[in-house]
């Protein structure tokens, strides 16, 4: 490709030559053997950067420098089997992107898993070590302050629960995920800062586009002699990435099914209205209808019941007089002899018992 773009840098100066030796003074022939020699000269330096890879250092040296040495060729095999995929160095022979279809078949697939149980492996560890610091600063601020002494019913207390049970649940903070993922972006940007002529923001960018598997080309690592270290926070910052998805992720997982369970549940849940118990789901159709039949946007009518957009909704006066749904015959024999102020919740299966009977 460099011959060519020479030849083609000889042939503008022969006829520049031959111009001059015509005693061609007309500036049309000039522009136009310009131009044409120019949109030549274009389109050959294009071609040599699109699909050769070519610099302008090489260009100019006339020398290209060897695209496919080992140090090179592995940062390819790892850009395609953890699918960044910079396009820089890329195959073009048939023969080479055949090959590379078929490495990419068996690479991405194992790449992937591996990733993942790596991701997972540090995951595990990293609610480990909060769970561990949820003990320790239980510990420290239990010297420090008197602990509220919440209620355990004589069940749960025969199964080995206790008032001195922590039962926090060692779920990581979204902010702390967050967090990580940026120092280690940023770490990628102090390392790569050193490693190539690159200011910390461009390092910073680069190690972003890196994390996320976006590899827009734009940037590439040229220094051979610090590839592998390279590869290794690829490798690693992959799994970091696959460790903050997983633990961000099933939590917002968890409520978005919990949320769409309760929105499924509110179709048969019941409501008093008027004095009379109808479904949420009938309510709802039958408040359509009317409003649809009225044309009326700032109330509806139920029967002979007038509902405002603001109304309130019923609560019974005696509502803490109910007993639960999942109490026992005893405990609603209990809640009717005793005291709204002698009863007391469990602090794990959350029934009502009698701190009378409790301590007979």
């Amino acid at each position: 490709m460099l011959k060519l773009i020479y030849t083609r840098q000889n042939e503008f100066v022969d006829d520049l030559i031959r111009l001059a030796a015509g005693n061609e003074t007309k500036r049309y022939e000039w522009k136009t053997l310009a131009e044409r020699h120019m949109h030549n000269m274009s389109d050959q330096l294009f071609v040599a950067f699109e699909k050769y890879f070519l610099t302008s250092n090489e260009v100019k040296r006339n020398a290209a420098t060897e695209t496919w040495t080992f140090s090179s060729s592995i940062f390819f095999a790892v850009t395609v089997v953890t699918t960044i995929g910079y396009g820089n160095p890329v195959p073009v022979t048939n023969i080479g992107r055949i090959w590379c279809i078929l490495f990419s078949l068996l690479g991405i697939p194992l790449t992937l898993v591996t990733i993942a149980d790596l991701g997972k492996f540090l995951s595990e560890h990293l609610v480990w070590l909060y769970g561990n610091y949820l003990k320790l600063k239980y510990l420290i601020l239990s010297r420090h302050r008197k602990e509220r002494r919440e209620h355990v019913c004589e069940h749960c207390h025969s199964h080995g629960m206790g008032h001195d049970m922590n039962i926090e649940e060692k779920r990581i903070p979204a902010f702390l995920v967050l967090a990580i993922l940026i120092v280690y972006t940023a770490f990628g940007g102090v390392l790569m800062s050193k490693l190539e002529p690159w200011s910390f923001f461009t390092s910073f960018y680069w190690s972003f586009i890196t994390m996320t598997t976006v590899g827009f080309g734009d940037l590439m690592p040229r220094r051979d002699g610090y590839m592998y270290i390279i590869l290794l926070y690829i490798i690693l910052g992959l799994a970091i990435t696959t460790m903050c998805i997983d633990l961000v992720g099933v939590q917002y997982i968890r409520k978005i099914h919990y949320f769409g369970r309760k929105i499924q549940d509110a179709r048969s849940a019941l409501a008093v209205v008027g004095g009379k118990v109808v479904l949420v789901s009938e309510l709802y159709a039958n408040l359509m209808q009317k409003r649809a039949r009225n044309m009326s946007r700032e109330a509806f009518i139920v029967e002979n019941l007038y509902v405002s957009k603001h109304i309130i909704p019923f609560i019974p006066t005696d509502i803490r007089c109910i007993r639960y749904i999942d109490q026992t015959a005893d405990a609603a024999t209990i809640s009717t002899s005793s005291s709204a102020m002698d009863m007391q919740s469990c602090r794990f299966c959350h029934s009502r018992y009698s701190l009378n009977r409790a301590f007979k």
